[in-house]
C-alpha cells in the first residue's frame, strides 16, 4: 500500500525513514549546540514569538476553513499543480517524470510541489489533502514572514517592540489578505451606480451599464474572477487588445492554485530576511565576506538557488535586491572605515561607489554561481519557453486601470519615498545637483526603450501592431513610475553613505524602488514566450512589486505616524504639514478599508457563508472527495493505481487543457503519453516533444489491428490501459469491445474494474 496517496502513514519506505531521521538528527545537533543562544533568545523576544506563532495559527486556520468549503481540484489549472504533485511524491529519483509526457522530466518550476510532496510523504497525509494544506499554509508563512521582517527593520529603526510587532502584523496581513479597489467597482456596479457613459469609460469586460439593485454583495458566477482582468484595452466591439492578467496574492489563495509564482512567496521574505541581514552587516559584502561569514553566506545562496527552482521568475529580481543592499553595505562600510569624503549630494563618490558596486557584483555573482550549483540536477533538465526580451509596443496601461490594480500599495510605498526626502535634503549640500541623479535613474530605461523600439520599427516598417501615440500614452503612466523608482534608488544611496546609515530606511527604499521598476518594465518590455503579448509579464512582475511595494509600503506607514523627525520646521509650517499628514492618514486608511471590501464579499461568494442554501455539513480538505461523491468508478480507479497497482506508466485519453482529461494520471502522478497538449507546448516551446503522441493514443483505443495497433504501447512503455468516460467520449463506445477483444487475445489482462471504469493490464502474448 502506498502511503504516499492515502495509504497507511505507518507504512514509509526505509529510505523515508531514514530521510526523516536524518533531518530530525540534524536539526536536534544544531540546536544542542546554540542551546545557551536559542534559550536567551526566546527569553528576550518570547512575546513576538508568540505572536507570529499565533498570527500564523490565525491565517492557517481561516484558510482551511475557507478551502474546506471548495476543495475540489477540478477547476482552472489545480489538475495542473495537483499532478505535478503527486509526479514528484510518485518519483524514485529526480527529475521527476512528466505525469503528461512519459519519458520526459517536468519541464517546469516544480520546486514548491517538491516541499508539499516531501511533507505528504513524511506525514503520511494524502495528496489531495496535502494540496489544500499546502495552499492554506502558503498564505501563513507569508503573514508570518512578513511580520519577522518588518518587526526587524523597525527595531533597527529604533522602534519599541511593541509598535514594530503590530506593524509587521498589519503589513502581513495586508500583503496577505487584501485586495486590489476592484471590488468597489463591483459593488458600484450591483447598486446601479452610474449610467453607460460611465462603464464605457470603465472598461472592465463583464462590468456594462448596469441595472440596479439592493444587494450589497456583487453576484454573477465568480465575479471576483474579474479583478485580475482589469488591465486591458477594448475596441468599441469589446475586442481585447491588451489581456493582460493581474493577480493579487489574495486571489491565488482564494482560487487554490499550487502554481509557482504562489508557492514562492513564503521563500521570498525568507531571502528578503537574509538580505536585510546582509545589510545591517558589520561586515563589508565582497569574496571575503563568502570566506569569513560561510553559514550566512551557504544560507543565501541556497534561499536564492532555490528561488529559481521554485519559481525562475523570483531569479534576477532577488538577486538584483541582493545586489543593491550590497552596495549600499559596502560603501557605507568603506566610508566609515577611511572616513572618505561624501560628494556634493552627499552620496558615496563615484569611485567609491564604482568599487561598491564590483564588489556587489562579485558576491552576487559567488551566490548566483553556488545557487545554481547546489540545484545543478533541476538545470540539467529544465527547458524554458522563454525566448529572450523586446520592447512593448501594444496598448500602454491605462493610468485609472494601474490605480484599481496596484493603487494602494504603489501609494504607500511612495509616501515612504516622499518621508525620506527631509532625511536626503539632511545629508545633502548641493540641492540643486538633486535633480540630475534622480534624473539619470529615472529617464534611463526610458530611453533603452525607445532605442529598442526604433530598432524594432526599423526591421518592421510596415508592422501594424505598433499602437497609435506608443510613446506619448507611455509616459502618462511610465514616467512617474521611473521617478519613483530613482527617488527611492538616490535617497537608497544617498542614505546608506551617510554619517548616521539608516540601514533599515535603506532597506526599505530598496523594496521601494524594486517595485517600481517592475511595474514601469511591464509598460516598457515583455518575455518573448508563445502567448505573443506581454500577458504573463504583466502578470508575474505585478504579483512581485504588489509583494514589494506592500512590505515598503508597511514600513512606510510606521515612519510617517510614528517615526523619527528629520526635518525642523519653523512654527507656521508645523500645523501646514500636520494637516498635510492627517489628509495623508485618512486617505491612506480610506484605500486600505475600500481594498478590504473585495475579499471580504469574495470570501462569502466562494463559501456561500450567510447566505441561503449554504450547506456547512460536509466540509472536507480532501481535494479529490467530489469524484468520490459524483464519479465513484473513477476515484476507486485512482484509489487502486495507488495503493495496490504495481508500478508502470498508463494511457489515458487525450483532450483539452483546462478539462477533466489527464484526470488519472495527474491524481496518482502515473505518466500517461500525453496529458493537457497546450501546456505541454507552452512548458517546452513547441511540440516537438510530443508530435505525434495524440495520433498514437487514437490508434490504442480505435486500431482495428491488433498488434500493429498495440505497438505504441510498447513503444512508450504502457503498463495499464485505462477505458472510462473520457476513452468512450473521445473514442466511441466501441472502445470496451475493442479492448475486451485485445484481452481476448492474449494481449491485455482486465485488472481493475469498477463502475463505468475498467483498468487492463498490458501483458502481450
Amino acid at each position: 500500500m502506498d502511503r504516499r496517496h492515502g495509504g497507511d502513514p505507518a507504512q514509509l519506505s526505509r529510505r523515508d525513514r531514514s530521510r526523516a531521521g536524518g533531518d530530525g538528527i540534524g536539526a536536534g545537533w544544531l540546536a544542542y549546540r546554540q542551546r545557551a543562544e536559542l534559550a536567551d533568545f526566546f527569553r528576550r523576544r518570547w512575546k513576538v514569538v508568540l505572536t507570529t506563532e499565533l498570527l500564523f495559527l490565525a491565517v492557517f486556520a481561516f484558510w482551511a476553513l475557507v478551502i474546506s468549503e471548495a476543495p475540489a481540484i477540478n477547476h482552472t489549472e489545480k489538475p495542473m499543480d495537483f499532478g505535478i504533485l503527486n509526479a514528484v511524491a510518485n518519483s524514485d529519483g529526480f527529475p521527476p517524470e512528466d505525469q503528461w509526457l512519459s519519458g520526459h522530466s517536468i519541464a517546469y518550476y516544480y520546486g514548491g510541489h517538491y516541499v508539499a510532496a516531501m511533507l505528504s510523504t513524511l506525514t503520511g497525509v494524502a495528496t489531495d489533502k496535502a494540496y489544500n494544506l499546502a495552499v492554506a499554509t502558503i498564505p501563513a508563512m507569508l503573514a508570518a514572514g512578513i511580520l519577522g521582517l518588518v518587526y526587524n527593520v523597525l527595531r533597527f529603526a529604533g522602534a519599541r517592540a511593541l509598535p514594530a510587532a503590530g506593524t509587521g502584523l498589519l503589513t502581513g496581513l495586508g500583503v496577505t489578505m487584501l485586495g486590489n479597489l476592484s471590488g468597489v467597482l463591483e459593488l458600484a456596479y450591483v447598486r446601479g451606480v452610474g449610467g453607460a457613459w460611465f462603464w464605457d469609460w470603465v472598461a472592465v469586460k463583464g462590468l456594462e451599464a448596469p441595472s440596479g439593485g439592493e444587494s450589497w454583495l456583487p453576484d454573477g458566477f465568480w465575479w471576483w474572477w474579474r479583478g485580475t482582468r482589469v488591465i486591458d484595452t477594448l475596441t468599441e466591439t469589446g475586442t481585447s487588445l491588451d489581456y493582460t492578467i493581474t493577480e493579487v496574492p489574495f486571489f491565488s489563495f482564494l482560487l487554490g492554485d499550487l502554481h509557482a509564482h504562489v508557492t514562492s512567496l513564503p521563500f521570498v521574505t525568507l531571502v528578503l530576511t537574509l538580505t536585510l541581514a546582509l545589510l545591517v552587516s558589520p561586515r563589508a559584502p565582497g569574496l571575503n565576506w563568502l570566506r569569513r561569514r560561510p553559514g550566512e553566506a551557504a544560507a543565501l545562496a541556497l534561499a536564492l538557488g532555490s528561488l529559481a527552482f521554485i519559481n525562475a521568475w523570483d531569479f534576477p529580481l532577488y538577486v538584483a535586491i541582493v545586489a543593491m543592499a550590497a552596495v549600499a553595505c559596502w560603501s557605507a562600510w568603506r566610508i566609515h572605515l577611511d572616513e572618505v569624503e561624501t560628494d556634493a549630494n552627499g552620496a558615496a563618490s563615484g569611485s567609491i561607489l564604482a568599487l561598491a558596486v564590483g564588489r556587489a557584483a562579485l558576491l552576487a555573482g559567488g551566490l548566483v554561481a553556488a545557487g545554481v550549483a547546489l540545484f545543478l540536477p533541476f538545470y540539467q533538465s529544465f527547458d524554458s519557453q522563454a525566448g529572450g526580451i523586446l520592447p512593448v509596443t501594444g496598448p500602454a496601461t491605462r493610468p485609472f486601470h494601474f490605480l484599481v490594480v496596484m493603487g494602494v500599495p504603489a501609494f504607500l510605498a511612495a509616501a515612504l519615498v516622499a518621508r525620506s526626502l527631509p532625511a536626503l535634503m539632511a545629508q545633502t549640500a548641493g540641492k540643486r545637483l538633486l535633480v540630475w541623479p534622480v534624473a539619470g535613474f529615472s529617464i534611463a530605461p526610458f530611453f533603452v526603450w525607445l532605442i529598442a523600439v526604433a530598432v524594432v520599427v526599423s526591421l518592421k516598417p510596415d508592422d501594424t501592431t505598433l499602437a497609435d501615440g506608443l510613446v506619448w500614452h507611455r509616459i502618462v503612466l511610465t514616467l512617474p513610475l521611473l521617478v519613483m523608482g530613482g527617488l527611492a534608488t538616490y535617497c537608497g544611496l544617498v542614505l546608506a553613505a551617510s554619517r548616521r546609515p539608516m540601514q533599515w530606511l535603506v532597506f526599505a527604499l530598496i523594496l521601494a524602488a524594486a517595485g517600481f521598476y517592475l511595474l514601469a518594465g511591464a509598460e516598457l518590455f515583455r518575455i518573448v514566450d508563445l502567448f505573443g503579448s506581454r500577458m504573463n509579464t504583466v502578470f508575474k512582475v505585478y504579483y512581485q512589486a504588489w509583494v514589494l511595494l506592500g512590505i515598503a509600503g508597511g514600513v512606510g506607514i510606521y515612519y510617517i505616524v510614528a517615526g523619527p523627525v528629520r526635518l525642523r520646521l519653523a512654527d507656521y509650517r508645523t500645523g501646514i504639514y500636520k494637516a498635510a499628514g492627517m489628509a495623508w492618514a485618512a486617505l491612506a486608511a480610506g484605500l486600505i478599508l475600500a481594498s478590504a471590501y473585495y475579499p471580504v464579499a469574495a470570501v462569502l461568494d466562494r463559501t456561500g457563508w450567510f447566505q441561503d442554501g449554504a450547506s456547512r455539513g460536509d466540509n472536507t480538505l480532501a481535494g479529490l472527495d467530489f469524484l468520490r461523491r459524483g464519479e465513484p468508478g473513477e476515484y476507486d480507479a485512482i484509489t487502486w493505481l495507488n495503493n495496490e497497482a504495481g508500478p508502470g506508466r498508463i494511457v489515458e485519453a487525450v483532450g483539452d487543457g483546462y478539462s477533466h482529461y489527464g484526470r488519472i494520471s495527474g491524481a496518482t502522478g502515473r505518466a500517461t503519453v500525453l496529458g493537457w497538449e497546450g501546456h505541454q507546448r507552452q512548458w517546452r516551446g513547441d511540440d516537438s516533444a510530443f508530435a505525434g503522441r495524440g495520433h498514437d493514443v487514437e490508434t490504442i483505443y480505435q486500431g482495428n489491428e491488433g498488434e500493429e495497433t498495440l505497438r505504441p504501447l510498447e513503444v512508450y512503455g504502457v503498463r495499464w490501459v485505462v477505458v472510462g468516460p473520457r476513452e468512450r467520449e473521445a473514442y466511441g463506445d466501441e472502445v470496451d469491445e475493442r479492448m475486451e477483444q485485445w484481452a481476448a487475445e492474449g494481449w491485455l489482462e482486465p485488472a481493475f474494474s469498477s463502475d463505468n471504469v475498467t483498468i487492463y493490464e498490458v501483458i502481450g502474448k
